[in-house]
């Protein structure tokens, strides 16, 4: 039986500043926090260690399909399937919707309760609310990210008001840590 997780969130920035820090996949444990680690394999495969529900689980993901301020796709290598995209959208004010959709199997009895009970809708949305967190209060510290070249900053200063999910989290803010993927129609 295959689990599919929709949330969406809007955000008070542009649509090029939180895309840009979408692709930072490096620092997602420290807003989303069932997510443990993310490690780039090449531009366009992660491996992920996830809590699911209180499972723990480890995979790798390929991109799919990446349109720049547009929306991102990916699905899972290997025996967890997992598949997902995101879709950005600018709405009004200069603001932006991110909407999350997650389809993945439930594997055990506590998945498959977690799966029944919405654990996973849960934790999705919470996610996103700390990604919410962490774009609007670099928007008003560090001023706009708008390219690829571009990460939103210092991330020390936003734990001082927002402390670290996880204690030793450390964040990437290099931008050679996140090279831009080609769309799949410029790929050979």
């Amino acid at each position: 039986m295959s689990n599919t997780t929709n949330a969406d969130v809007e955000i008070d920035a542009p649509v090029e500043t939180v895309y840009t820090q979408w692709r930072n996949v490096d620092a997602f444990p420290g807003y989303f926090p069932n997510v443990k680690s993310v490690r780039r394999i090449d531009a366009d495969t992660t491996h992920w260690a996830v809590t699911v529900g209180g499972v723990e689980r480890e995979f790798d993901a390929r991109t799919t399909d990446s349109v720049p301020n547009q929306r991102i796709s990916w699905t899972s290598t290997g025996d967890t399937e997992h598949q997902g995209r995101v879709i950005f959208s600018t709405i009004d004010g200069g603001r932006t919707r991110v909407e999350v959709e997650v389809d993945w199997e439930p594997e055990g009895f506590v998945e498959k309760v977690g799966a029944v009970l919405h654990v996973d809708a849960m934790q999705l949305k919470t996610a996103l609310g700390h990604f919410k967190d962490f774009v609007e209060h670099h928007m008003r510290q560090s001023g706009m990210a708008t390219n690829e070249d571009d990460v939103i900053g210092d991330e020390n200063e936003f734990h001082q008001h927002y402390p670290p999910k996880r204690a030793g989290t450390e964040f990437s803010t290099d931008p050679r840590m996140h090279p831009p993927v080609d769309p799949p129609e410029t790929r050979i």
